[in-house]
């Protein structure tokens, strides 16, 4: 039999994450190997929390037993993704190492009897750690069933560790940024509140029982980012020694963890969330960030089945289809792999109500089958899913800095960048293809770059390749509420932004942050443009004004201002616009003009509908096209079924 990573890289797989060293029992493992067959799976992620199995004593290493269910998995052709262990050091290590567990930030030790549980600055723990990678990656590189590596498991800077180590790093990071401590006094203002350090080893991490300054709550949480990210790639280089197979490392939809940092020496982007019932908008979301980081397919690693819940059963029952719109968003956005967490339901500890494939006890999922409609849908699609990609003309930033920094300076009351972004800017487009990239991102590629709520545009270079990117023929869209910030969430004193009004021919007479229905805009033409959040207003200095205020102090002013520069345009938006005001600046017609409740992605000649709402949806079909999963040809206004999936095909 061939290598399964051959045949795993020759179709779209569907998987489930499996703890066969919870089991122990041959009997089930065939059973769930059996069960998975009928399902459609093709992969399982093992090994991820199973270090106290895979060395019961220091030194005393084997990896006999899970060879011994690769070996099965291999002769049922289904593929095995490896996971490292460092989330969760056993037991004999810790009493060796009581120093590897992390410190809280009262001065605590942390205890032995979760996961995640460690310090990663620990030198003893990185070595220890590496030792396992190495000794993984040797033992089990050469199996048949391998396709791909898992490095750790959802690492994340929400987990901070206080000790002398992280103390010791986090001054130096500081003074590897700040060069001075007189530097870092001036940038973050320290007289103010008499914030003054004697050095660098003199600043505090931030405690959470203090009103801080949000610069060092910034930096901090950027430090531990940068640690997790050291860890990974310690850990992914060891892994790499032995196998070039890929390797990664599960994430979880927050962006305090760096998602460019992380996955720079990655070979594929991991992925994994957990969503309340029936909201597939900020998957989609997520889908539209993974897929450029790296411009190819990525993996959902873990998602549910049906229901979630660390302590309880919750987020809501999963009606008919949900799963199986759950299986197919990531595949129709640009992804190659989506797993379950987790196959069968723990019989014992933590998370033992989350729900999964099989009960504890063996049995179907009410919705398990789902999954095999899935799967066969995909083997329907497989050239098409598999020979095109979703590419993008229009790209919209979605930024690591703005997240950080919108956490602890609200430049608008209550402001969730997250839900924000999505409801006022992402959601405008699901009837187009779009790139959601970050600062580090190449953007000349792209013909429209749209950068609402960009707190920081002075990083990684954007500001100078945002210049370039317009002088050659781009439109940029940028606004409200970017270019504001630097990327320590400080502000710029000469003007409100770093060199916007340079750059757009304007001058920013009044800005007003607050929510008012007494301010008023219209479009050039007379149209009334509604606007909201926040509202500034602008004078033109070499740029023309596409729309103005009407009312209030701000009458008679530029809302939204447009200037050539070079080949290209900038166009700065002064408040929030609706959805369908920002596609009259985008100036692009969709894919098919449909119902808000359907996703449209373009691959190629095909188009993908997902209707995501469990409602009926409409779609506008300018030519005749078939439905490759029905082979049912349509022209037209057609109907699309509640939570139901098209693949349409030109004739």
């Amino acid at each position: 039999m061939e290598l399964l990573n051959a045949r795993f890289q020759r179709q779209i797989n569907i998987g489930a994450a499996y703890y066969p060293e919870v089991l122990r029992d041959d009997a089930l493992i065939a059973d769930d190997i059996s069960k998975m067959k009928q399902l459609g799976i093709s992969v399982v992620r093992m090994g991820e929390f199973a270090w106290s199995t895979m060395e019961e004593k220091e030194g005393k290493v084997d990896f006999s037993f899970f060879r011994h269910v690769m070996d099965k998995m291999y002769e049922a052709e289904i593929a095995v993704i490896f996971c490292t262990p460092s989330p969760t050091p056993p037991k004999w290590l810790i009493n060796k190492y009581p120093e590897i567990l992390a410190t809280k930030e009262n001065g605590e030790t942390k205890q032995f009897g979760a996961r995640n549980d460690y310090c990663k600055s620990s030198p003893i723990y990185r070595e220890k750690v590496k030792g396992i990678s190495r000794k993984i990656a040797e033992a089990l590189s050469d199996h048949p069933a391998l396709v791909g590596w898992q490095v750790n498991n959802e690492i994340s800077p929400r987990e901070v560790c206080f000790c002398s180590y992280c103390k010791k790093g986090f001054s130096q990071y500081l003074k590897d940024k700040y060069k001075t401590i007189d530097a870092l006094h001036a940038e973050w203002g320290a007289n103010r509140w008499s914030l003054n350090y004697a050095d660098f080893d003199d600043i505090l991490p931030p405690r959470s029982d203090v009103w801080n300054h949000p610069s060092l709550n910034l930096e901090w949480e950027r430090f531990h980012s940068k640690v997790n990210t050291d860890f990974i790639n310690e850990e992914m280089k060891c892994i790499k020694a032995y196998s070039a197979l890929p390797v990664g490392t599960d994430m979880m939809p927050i962006m305090e963890q760096d998602y460019y940092e992380t996955n720079a020496n990655a070979d594929v982007v991991m992925f994994n969330h957990y969503e309340q019932n029936g909201f597939f908008a900020h998957p989609s979301l997520w889908y539209d960030y993974l897929r450029p980081i790296k411009n190819k397919p990525f993996w959902v690693t873990e998602t549910q089945v049906n229901w979630n819940g660390a302590h309880y059963p919750e987020f809501g029952f999963r009606p008919e289809n949900n799963c199986y719109i759950n299986t197919w968003l990531p595949i129709a956005k640009g992804g190659e792999l989506n797993m379950y967490w987790h196959w069968r339901e723990h019989f014992a500890g933590q998370e033992l109500y989350h729900g999964a494939v099989l009960s504890s006890s063996g049995r179907f999922a009410y919705n398990a089958f789902e999954i095999k409609k899935a799967s066969d849908d995909f083997r329907k699609c497989k050239d098409i899913l598999l020979n095109t990609r979703v590419q993008s003309d229009i790209a919209m930033h979605f930024s690591a800095t703005a997240w950080r920094t919108f956490k602890y300076v609200q430049p608008l009351k209550n402001l969730n960048y997250l839900e924000f972004f999505y409801d006022r800017y992402h959601k405008a487009m699901r009837h187009y293809n779009v790139d959601l990239i970050d600062t580090p991102h190449d953007v000349s590629g792209y013909k429209t770059v749209i950068s609402p709520f960009l707190s920081c545009v002075d990083e990684h270079g954007l500001k100078e390749r945002m210049m370039e990117f317009v002088e050659k023929g781009g439109t940029w869209i940028v606004g409200p509420m970017s270019d504001i910030l630097k990327d320590n969430a400080v502000k710029y004193t000469n003007a409100p932004y770093s060199f916007l009004e340079d750059f757009a021919g304007i001058y920013t007479q009044i800005q007003i942050p607050m929510e008012t229905e007494e301010i008023k805009a219209v479009w050039k033409d007379g149209t009334p443009l509604p606007i909201g959040k926040t509202f500034d207003g602008y004078t033109l200095n070499g740029a023309e004004s596409l729309a103005e205020y009407t009312s209030s102090y701000l009458k008679g002013l530029s809302v939204i201002a447009q200037k050539q520069v070079g080949k290209g345009k900038v166009i700065v938006v002064g408040s929030v616009i609706s959805g369908e005001d920002m596609l009259r600046l985008v100036g692009v017609q969709p894919i098919f003009h449909a119902s808000n409740n359907v996703e449209l992605t373009k691959r190629g000649d095909c188009v993908i509908a997902i209707e995501i709402e469990n409602q009926e949806g409409m779609i506008e079909l300018p030519d005749v096209y078939r439905d490759v999963l029905t082979d049912k040809t349509y022209s037209g206004k057609i109907t699309i079924g509640a939570f139901s999936v098209m693949v349409l095909q030109k004739e």
